[in-house]
């Protein structure tokens, strides 16, 4: 049974590129020198992205810059990804690029082109090489902020990437195993490090056999065929300092004497994943005393502080801050109807540094989609550089202007929600935005009630009122067949309620379910449908 997990995409430039959803199977081998260091990386479920700076340099500032993508499914050519990319780059500044191409054959094409200043961004020259997989497709970028590149950088860069293979068995995280050991430091506390690196080498197959406060190990089964070791063996250690309130990370693998020509080197990988977790943990998962709890607080209830629960997803917004789905446009696609929508954000407070989040209908997981927003005196969200939204960002901050992202989600089912937050670093300030793009809803009077999916199952659901009277209690009953649950529900000040539902029952796995609820003024009756028969696309 698939989750339900909506596609995003973030429409950007150059350093986040439109894409479908990216395979796990299938990575890059890019071969860079010592003196490139990790500056960045980010993860969503369609896309990858890394970029190296040299030794010294600074990622808001740099000189120089490599970037690998994993752009997900290739649904197109290599030769229509950039001309894609070269009607995007007019469209942004008309005239101010130079293209040519070097070399191309059917999965590949590299190329370079020289930018003049634009929109913010400085004089250029790139080379570039996009490589199509068997599911992926891949850009490899050199940058570097001068007016022509010396013949031996050139022919550098032009050999380096043509050097670059695709591996059909690695990870979606780019580079993939095979990759050189890790030496970083990480933004994080030692503690919360080394409670992402467990599960993040687990990840990739390989077993805790030795944990300490400050070191751990695992080992990865070796696999034979033909009595002949064919992959796995490798052991992996991770060795942790403190370095105040941040952390270095030197990530090892041992390929021992027995299978060496077998093994790889798993070091990248478990750290890439050891970030996508720290990455995450701005919104861990509750205890289940948390959620216990939480699962009945009606709306405005006193849990500003605590993880945000999926029952509880929208509560407790911060005074004045305002946050809203709004929707661009419907089309046929290959999964359903695709819907774009647009977030539009305001009374933020300023001072803070805010991050666009999205939660997955089905397994409830949150992503971040994009980060380093600030609040200008308006309190409405910029990029560092902007003095309002529409302005040029300062270029090359890693953060995507707000105002120009669109979020596409499509293989949705009626009842289930589209939910997005936006929310600061420290968890402080909080605003929620949620849609239905197929809603299952009825009303009466002023009074509303909405059935929204709660598992991939389709056997449980949340209910959702609104418009009722301030504290009112609501009598309720959910029926299925011939059976029918009583219940009450208070509202909460401005009239809310949401309650879970299990509307299976015993023998059956289909059907349909009814929820009433009656208020002082109101008596909304909702019917909808569960197990295989809410199970289609719409």
């Amino acid at each position: 049974m698939k989750h339900l997990m909506p596609l995003v995409i973030l429409s950007c430039f150059i350093s986040w590129v439109p894409v479908a959803r990216a395979s796990e199977n299938e990575g890059v081998e890019l071969k860079l020198g010592k003196e490139w260091k990790r500056a960045f990386s980010a993860q969503t479920r369609q896309a990858t992205i890394l970029e190296f700076i040299r030794e010294g340099d600074d990622i808001n500032h740099w000189e120089e810059l490599v970037t690998i993508q994993n752009v997900g499914s290739r649904k197109s050519s290599p030769e229509k990804l950039l001309d894609k990319l070269k009607a995007l780059r007019e469209t942004e500044c008309p005239g101010a690029t130079e293209w040519n191409v070097i070399q191309k054959d059917e999965n590949s094409i590299l190329y370079e082109w020289h930018a003049n200043p634009c929109a913010g961004w400085p004089e250029q020259v790139e080379i570039a090489r996009i490589m199509s997989g068997q599911r992926n497709s891949f850009f490899l970028h050199y940058a570097a902020k001068v007016h022509e590149l010396t013949a031996e950088t050139r022919a550098l860069w032009i050999k380096t990437f043509l050097e670059a293979t695709l591996d059909s068995e690695a990870s979606a995280l780019v580079p993939s195993a095979g990759r050189d050991d890790v030496d970083e430091v990480v933004p994080f506390p030692m503690e919360k490090v080394m409670t992402a690196l467990k599960p993040a080498m687990e990840s990739q197959n390989c077993n805790v056999t030795e944990s300490t406060t400050d070191r751990i190990e695992c080992k990865r089964p070796r696999v034979f065929a033909n009595n002949r070791q064919t992959s796995g063996g490798e052991s992996v250690t991770a060795v942790l300092g403190a370095k105040g309130d941040q952390t270095q990370v030197r990530i090892t693998t041992g390929l021992g004497f027995y299978g060496r020509l077998a093994k790889s080197n798993w070091s990248t990988p478990i750290y890439e994943q050891m970030v996508q977790r720290l990455q995450e943990s701005t919104l861990t998962p509750p205890t289940t005393a948390d959620m216990s709890e939480a699962a009945g607080a009606p709306a405005g209830s006193a849990q500003d502080n605590t993880p945000v629960v999926y029952a509880n997803w929208g509560y407790n917004p911060a005074p004045g801050a305002r946050l809203e789905l709004k929707e661009a446009g419907r089309k046929p696609g290959r999964h359903g109807t695709v819907i774009t929508y647009h977030a539009e954000g305001s009374g933020f407070p300023t001072e803070k540094t805010y991050s666009l989040w999205m939660m997955q209908s089905g397994d409830h997981k949150t992503l971040r989609l994009l980060t380093g927003y600030q609040a200008n005196a308006a309190g409405l969200l910029i990029c560092p550089g902007q003095t309002q939204p529409g302005d040029p960002p300062q270029p090359h901050s890693h953060c995507f202007p707000l105002e120009r992202a669109s979020i596409d989600v499509d293989n949705y089912h009626n009842g289930e929600p589209v939910n997005i937050a936006i929310i600061s670093t420290d968890g402080a300030v909080r605003a929620y935005a949620r849609a239905y793009p197929f809603p299952i809803q009825a009303q009466d009077g002023k009074c509303t009630l909405n059935v929204e999916i709660a598992n991939s199952k389709f056997s449980s659901f949340i209910i959702r009122g609104v418009g009722f009277e301030p504290n009112e209690n609501i009598k309720t009953s959910s029926s299925f067949g011939d059976s029918a649950t009583p219940g009450t529900q208070q509202a909460s000040p401005t009239g809310e309620f949401a309650v879970t539902v299990q509307a299976n029952s015993s023998g059956q796995n289909s059907g349909s379910s009814t929820f009433t609820a009656t208020g002082d003024s109101c008596h909304p009756i909702v019917t909808y449908e569960l197990g295989k028969a809410a199970k289609k696309i719409q």
